[in-house]
């Protein structure tokens, strides 16, 4: 079984986790960085030579890709470089990060999109109220957290839920049948 290091970068922190096959984990928290390449420089250091089988890092937006998660090649870097404009704040970091582990770690890494939970929602919910020639639409955010919130709860699930994500950015999301239907984070 695979070591996995799972990195969540945003704009001004950087968390990770190191899970080892054998069930350890080590946890790792850089918080009110000016610089997220400090936190990682930190990382590096901290994880004194334990070296991750694969990466996996937090994206926060995948613009309109579906998946769950990909490889992140050249293809993929180039399609999140020509979507950073979705979320200035966050995906300069995030790339960073995929940036300054591909220089550490010679590992396949991997993006996990916190949008691709909301992908189930229904085109209404989709909308702004804003012109639609804009091309802008509702994505959702938080679903990483939203997945497992789901994942988590005893089965059968009810057939509705409402769930609230509280932390450095608070959104809340009705789910039908395990799939979200709206959310009120949108852009």
């Amino acid at each position: 079984m695979p070591t996995i290091l799972a990195i969540n970068s945003g704009s001004s922190s950087v968390k990770a986790s190191l899970f080892a096959a054998d069930g350890t984990r080590l946890n790792f928290r850089y918080a009110h960085l000016r610089d997220p390449r400090s936190g990682f420089e930190q990382l590096f250091r901290d994880l004194a030579g334990h070296k991750p089988d694969i990466v996996g890092h937090r994206f926060v937006h995948g613009g309109e890709t579906v998946d769950a998660a990909r490889l992140v090649d050249a293809a993929e870097r180039a399609r999140l470089q020509n979507i950073v404009h979705l979320a200035p704040l966050h995906l300069p970091g995030n790339l960073m990060g995929v940036q300054l582990c591909s220089q550490y770690f010679a590992v396949p890494q991997i993006a996990c999109f916190d949008t691709a939970f909301h992908s189930t929602l229904p085109e209404l919910a989709k909308r702004l109220p804003i012109p639609q020639a804009l091309g802008l639409r509702r994505f959702g955010f938080h679903g990483l957290n939203y997945e497992h919130v789901v994942a988590s709860l005893p089965k059968p699930l009810p057939r509705r839920l409402l769930a609230a994500h509280l932390g450095s950015g608070a959104s809340m999301c009705a789910i039908l049948e395990g799939r979200s239907v709206a959310t009120t984070m949108g852009f």
